[in-house]
């Protein structure tokens, strides 16, 4: 079993002891299914991406407080998304210490299948940074009238083959990451947000990668809009050019009764000639990476009941040069308690 997992339950069986406040406890499951054109990865059809998750918050007591998020994919063993202790100072000011998610930008907080209209995560956020990104150290954050920010110290990212695959807990380096964001609340359902992070990557602590984003959202009755721009830099050796990376996705969805109607537009290019297949170190280096890809994509969001949802989507894939059938039928159940 996962110790850290093992670590996590544990630590549940403490703050659950009589004599502390109530656990809030929440859980989320879901599960795709992917067919696609021939020249797919998805061909066949296949049922993939079983992700279950169970989160607890609550408080030691008056002001103190904790959150822990186990979450398991593709049936494997539960690891930790979210453990974490932190002071509730007051509204303007909060902290927090441990595994956290990273505050950049609106998705990677809530990413999670209840949470979202499309059935996979937009092409910026599964390409430029990991799969729910966390990470160990402190987060302060807090909120004044119009104002939302949050900022952390970590342990950073490290150099890996791709730009999203570089998940550490460990430090692989003497530098430590930081970044954060800041949203600006402009009306009823508007807000807007800047985030940023910078930290060293490589093992020698010289090379940096830097993450710059934007992000808008609005909200009225039955409409929904939300924009996220991304863009990466990382420094490569002084014989390689720098590797960039960026990408948007704008997502609108219309609410007719229980059911939501969306589109959405996604791109993604990437052109790194140090890193890709094969990496394995500043004296190994990988392939190089050149992607240009987009994609449209249609579908509905039904709720079959409190909790529950069914989602089916349609993905029209396109890349630079020759045409390429893969398209892709996406289809989710969700549910969340």
């Amino acid at each position: 079993m996962n110790r850290r997992f093992v670590f996590a339950a544990l630590l549940c069986a403490a703050v659950a002891r009589p004599g502390t406040a109530a656990v809030r406890v929440s859980g989320y499951a879901s599960a795709d299914y992917l067919k696609g054109q021939r020249q797919s990865q998805f061909s066949p059809g296949t049922f993939t991406n079983l992700r279950a998750g169970v989160l607890l918050s609550g408080e030691f007591a008056t002001r103190f407080t904790y959150g822990i998020e186990a979450r398991a994919v593709d049936g494997s063993e539960f690891d930790l998304d979210q453990a974490w202790a932190g002071f509730a100072a007051s509204d303007a000011f909060q902290v927090r210490a441990g595994l956290f998610l990273v505050p950049f930008g609106a998705y990677n907080e809530a990413s999670r299948a209840f949470q979202t209209s499309l059935v996979a995560a937009p092409l910026p956020v599964s390409d430029i940074y990991p799969e729910s990104w966390r990470d160990i150290g402190v987060l302060v954050e807090g909120k004044f009238g119009f104002l939302r920010y949050a900022a952390f110290i970590g342990n950073g990212l490290a150099e890996a083959e791709d730009f999203r695959s570089g998940q550490q807990f460990g430090d692989n380096n003497l530098d430590k990451g930081r970044g954060g964001r800041v949203g600006l609340l402009l009306g009823q359902g508007f807000e807007v947000g800047v985030s940023y992070y910078s930290g060293k990557v490589d093992a020698g602590n010289e090379r940096s990668l830097a993450l710059t984003g934007l992000d808008a959202s609005w909200s009225s009755e039955s409409i929904h809009l939300t924009a996220e721009y991304i863009k990466a830099a990382v420094d490569n050796p002084a014989s390689y050019g720098r590797g960039t990376a960026e990408g948007l996705f704008v997502l609108c969805s219309f609410d007719i009764g229980s059911t939501s109607v969306l589109v959405a537009y996604q791109k993604y290019r990437s052109d790194d000639p140090f890193h890709g297949a094969g990496f394995a170190g500043p004296f190994a280096p990988g392939l190089g990476l050149q992607d240009n890809r987009r994609t449209w994509a249609a579908g509905l969001v039904a709720t079959l009941a409190p909790g529950l949802l069914l989602k089916g989507e349609y993905d029209f894939n396109s890349e630079n040069g020759p045409e390429v059938a893969n398209n892709v039928v996406r289809a989710q159940l969700a549910f969340h308690f």
